[in-house]
């Protein structure tokens, strides 16, 4: 590794496929991620990275089986099979463009609770039982049956985060989870440092980065072995709107890719 090396970590994060809600439906949500997806190519060719870090931060399809199920019922407007098949073509698309501008790219999955496979609400199976994982899985023989330059990485079956290493020098290890893990914001430095205590996959992060809770948010925590911050990363979400939360709290996320 040398110390020019440069990557880029791109947090592709709730884009709840097949939702509807007051920024619009499909339609909507495939012209963001184009608009999105030409806006992320002019800055790999501008920055030049030797690697990008391609994190799907969870929450890729809206499904019908999480909290909200009878409203998804009535209001998503694709089913399970095309919220899946759309979720996996809005990243291949993307990775594939990708490939043009960089000559590594290192694809993280891990669950989240809109892909989580669940029964009545509850959570079942293992931990990579998740849609967004699957998604990875198939991009995987995508990649390998056309040659592609991009490594897959997901979780342990048993759990729902990972960390990288992502020069392999001990020090820029990449946390990853999708949120859902703590019920509010505030609440996820002390998941993380709970997470250290317990010597749990994202122990030896450096930098987490998350999804969920649909709004930017970076917070400086704690200290590295090397004296230096650790940071927090909560990415903006690539949704159609979160209605509910809006008459709730008065506040909307507005929609973003973070990188």
């Amino acid at each position: 590794v040398k110390t020019t090396d440069k990557a880029l970590v791109v947090l592709w994060s709730d884009l709840q496929v097949g939702k509807v809600d007051h920024r619009g439906g499909t339609s909507a949500l495939i012209e963001r991620v184009e608009i999105t997806k030409q806006k992320l190519i002019q800055q790999v060719k501008k920055e030049k990275p030797s690697k990008v870090i391609f994190a799907d931060v969870g929450d890729t399809i809206e499904n019908f089986i999480n909290a909200n199920d009878a409203n998804q019922l009535y209001t998503n407007d694709l089913s399970i099979m095309e919220q899946v098949d759309l979720a996996t073509t809005l990243a291949w698309d993307t990775l594939k463009a990708l490939t043009d501008y960089v000559p590594e790219i290192v694809y993280l999955s891990v669950a989240s609770n809109h892909c989580q496979m669940r029964i009545n609400k509850q959570r079942v199976g293992k931990g990579t039982d998740d849609w967004g994982v699957h998604i990875g899985r198939t991009l995987a023989r995508l990649a390998l049956e056309v040659g592609l330059p991009i490594t897959f990485i997901e979780p342990q079956p048993h759990d729902e985060s990972l960390a990288l290493d992502v020069f392999e020098d001990g020090f820029h290890v990449l946390g990853l989870w999708h949120g859902h893990q703590s019920p509010r914001p505030d609440q996820v430095p002390t998941w993380w440092r709970q997470q250290a205590f317990g010597n749990q996959p994202v122990a030896a992060a450096t930098i987490g980065v998350s999804g969920h809770f649909h709004h930017l948010r970076v917070v400086e925590l704690g200290s590295t072995p090397r004296g230096t911050s650790r940071f927090w990363v909560q990415a903006a979400t690539m949704d159609n709107g979160s209605g509910w939360w809006k008459r709730q709290a008065g506040e909307d996320s507005q929609p973003g890719l973070v990188t």
